[in-house]
């Protein structure tokens, strides 16, 4: 449900930061029928809520995940900073459900700790992240942002996954892209997604 696309050989708590940068990244992926409670007949899943919180700080206020009513897949990724290294960082969601044919409601609470460690390569020159949700530390706080901004102009904003290109959002919101985009040094190979994405832009 929760694990890296970025990075291959992680462990079930582990994560580590993307090629030198101060952020890692992490993805929620949630099927219906592989949840808490298998969602097979009778249970329909009605809402799902995620949270996240840095060690020693404050939950944020806006949910990393929430969707209610009828909740189909959901593929959603962060960029989380890390606080120093390693971070701690942990995700608590409710999963509720309901059953017609019982009648009944039920809801199910689950946790989950991350260690978030700095990339061995990290040269005070870290990638930034230019679309798609991040979550920062703000002294005692985390805090839960969905960003959209333009890179300088030596760089463009690619998709740090080689998702399809159409899956850069033109009107972004905090669920509308399952890719998280950064700045890149512009180069030959990326002319013809420059002006794709300047003409988006």
């Amino acid at each position: 449900m929760w694990y890296q696309s970025s990075i291959s050989d992680t462990d079930t708590i582990g994560l580590k930061a993307y090629k030198g940068s101060e952020f890692a990244e992490l993805t929620f992926d949630h099927d219906p029928g592989m949840g808490p409670i298998t969602t097979t007949s009778p249970w329909q899943v009605t809402q799902v809520v995620c949270h996240g919180r840095y060690d020693n700080s404050t939950t944020a206020l806006t949910p990393l995940v929430h969707r209610k009513e009828h909740v189909g897949p959901i593929v959603q990724r962060f960029a989380v900073y890390l606080k120093d290294s390693p971070t701690c960082f942990k995700v608590d969601c409710s999963f509720e459900y309901f059953s017609l044919g019982y009648n009944t409601s039920a809801c199910v609470n689950t946790s989950k700790l991350f260690v978030i460690e700095r990339d061995e390569d990290y040269d005070n020159k870290p990638s930034s992240v230019c679309q798609e949700v991040t979550v920062k530390p703000f002294g005692q706080s985390t805090v839960v942002n969905y960003i959209s901004t333009k890179c300088d102009q030596n760089s463009v904003c690619k998709s740090m996954l080689s998702l399809p290109i159409d899956e850069l959002s033109a009107w972004p919101s905090q669920s509308s892209v399952q890719d998280i985009f950064i700045c890149q040094v512009r180069d030959i190979a990326s002319t013809e997604y420059v002006q794709h994405f300047d003409e988006e832009a």
